[in-house]
């Protein structure tokens, strides 16, 4: 595990170079991005709806082409499963058991069934799912559909972790324990981890940096640091924790080229 303090620019897993990404001669999606993504590091992308945030998760994962610049995944193979993504939606299986949709991946790769039992029980139990291996879709809730679609992923071993604002459609206590979870999980793992999101005290909370990203054509607008070395729920009501979410605020703000809150 890659505690906060022992982040260093040496252990970089992801750089992105003067990316620019174009669909049309009228839609510039991104422009001059530039992004480092060290080992163990959870950095949250926020930004208005349309500014291209998924569209950098889709390049950084190589499901789109950059029409200029680079992406390089530093010591991050080419298997399949290397890479995770996790979308806003489970899109689980509805004839399938939690734990043979899990297994989907693996019996793809054409993994024995011992094999692809293991693992998926294992991805199950790490999620917190321990007792629902034989449940359906239907009889889970919208947060248990989430975890089953975050087993799917970790059953693969990634070793880049990239989720596409997965707890969007959640009541917000449910959004928060998986919050806990999900931090809990990428630390013990030591995944590294790019997370979208457009809720800016989940970006913060989880967080080693937030990457605010302005309306399109988008750019960097700032990093801001999060300094907490640990997370607890009672971090959200601390003056520290406020303020940086006000930071945050702020950015995105001037990121649509309006005057956002007075820092503090």
């Amino acid at each position: 595990m890659v505690a906060d303090s022992e982040l260093r620019s040496d252990k970089v897993r992801v750089t992105v170079r003067d990316l620019y990404k174009r669909f049309s001669q009228e839609v510039v999606a991104l422009q001059g991005i530039n992004l480092n993504v060290q080992q163990g590091e959870f950095v949250s992308l926020v930004g208005p709806s349309g500014c291209g945030k998924s569209t950098l998760l889709k390049l950084v994962a190589g499901l789109e082409v950059p029409s200029s610049g680079d992406v390089v995944r530093a010591g991050i193979d080419e298997t399949p499963g290397s890479v995770g993504f996790v979308f806003q939606d489970a899109h689980l299986l509805p004839w399938r058991t939690v734990r043979r949709n899990v297994e989907l991946l693996l019996e793809i790769q054409k993994i024995s069934n011992e094999e692809r039992r293991r693992r998926a029980d294992q991805a199950i139990a790490r999620v917190g799912l321990n007792g629902f291996e034989d449940a359906y879709p239907r009889q889970l809730s919208g947060g248990m559909k989430m975890r089953v679609s975050l087993a799917r992923t970790l059953v693969l071993d990634p070793q880049l972790f990239l989720l596409d604002e997965p707890f969007g459609a959640l009541d917000e206590i449910t959004r928060e324990k998986l919050n806990d979870d999900l931090r809990e999980l990428t630390q013990a793992n030591g995944l590294t981890t790019l997370f979208v999101t457009h809720s800016v005290t989940e970006a913060v909370y989880l967080s080693n940096r937030v990457i605010v990203i302005s309306e399109r054509p988008g750019i960097i607008v700032e990093e801001i640091s999060v300094p907490f070395t640990e997370r607890h729920r009672s971090l959200r009501n601390t003056p520290e924790f406020v303020q940086i979410c006000a930071d945050v605020t702020d950015a995105l703000y001037r990121g649509m080229g309006e005057t956002g809150v007075n820092k503090q």
